[in-house]
């Protein structure tokens, strides 16, 4: 039986991410009894994982040092796994189009902490905090705008520090998050392809230049 105050839930993990590799990133915050790694119904290129320690205090630091960590090119997601009626109340955080970018947090916070200070609005679906600047996303429009215009300039605090933040629209070039994530990695990727392209042409064109002078020099033994 699953011992939930010892579990927690990792999300935005590569597609291809193998339990060795979670174990090798886990481990230094205390023994690992079990790694359950499941596919996203959301995104084909994202998993997510449930992970169990041995004992509850190893929760804390697991979730203090990997949430946010940056894992190739995804920023994963950890929080404690909490059960309700039997099953997990956790699954891979709703990601939408409602998004607001958050500026001048204190170097103190964190997801949770911006989470609590930004539900006022209604709902959160994600959170993430990096470098002072903070990204939610709504479950409707109608709270991302009550937070665009109810929470900017509003003072942010946890037990750490305090501050004034800025608050404004997530996606100011009018393609949603999802757009602007695939948009860029597909550019990314064409412009991989295209330098491996351009080195197989390369290393073709040498090919058939070296065949080209051992052929004359061969002609030339010949004469």
């Amino acid at each position: 039986m699953r011992n939930t105050n010892a579990c927690i839930y990792v999300a935005n993990l590569p597609p291809d991410i193998t339990e060795h590799e979670l174990d090798d990133k886990f481990y230094k915050f205390g023994r690992i009894r079990q790694i359950t790694i499941k596919q996203s119904r959301r995104r084909d290129d994202e998993c997510y994982a449930y992970i169990e320690f041995d004992s509850s205090s190893s929760v804390d630091d697991a979730i203090k040092y990997r949430d946010g960590y940056k894992f190739g090119r995804y920023r994963i997601f950890v929080d404690i796994l909490r059960e309700k009626g039997g099953k997990s109340s956790r699954g891979p955080p709703m990601r939408t189009d409602y998004r607001v970018i958050v500026d001048n947090l204190p170097s103190s916070a964190s997801w949770q902490d911006l989470k609590d200070h930004m539900r006022k609005a209604g709902p959160v679906g994600y959170s993430s905090v990096n470098r002072g600047k903070g990204y939610v996303e709504y479950e409707t429009k109608k709270d991302m705008e009550w937070a665009l215009e109810n929470l900017d300039k509003s003072e942010f605090k946890n037990i750490y520090s305090k501050s004034i933040i800025r608050v404004h629209p997530g996606n100011n070039d009018g393609r949603s998050a999802s757009e602007s994530i695939y948009k860029d990695h597909k550019y990314r990727d064409s412009e991989s392809d295209k330098g491996f392209r351009f080195r197989s042409r390369s290393r073709s064109s040498s090919s058939r230049s070296r065949a080209s002078r051992s052929l004359s020099r061969g002609k030339k033994s010949d004469s």
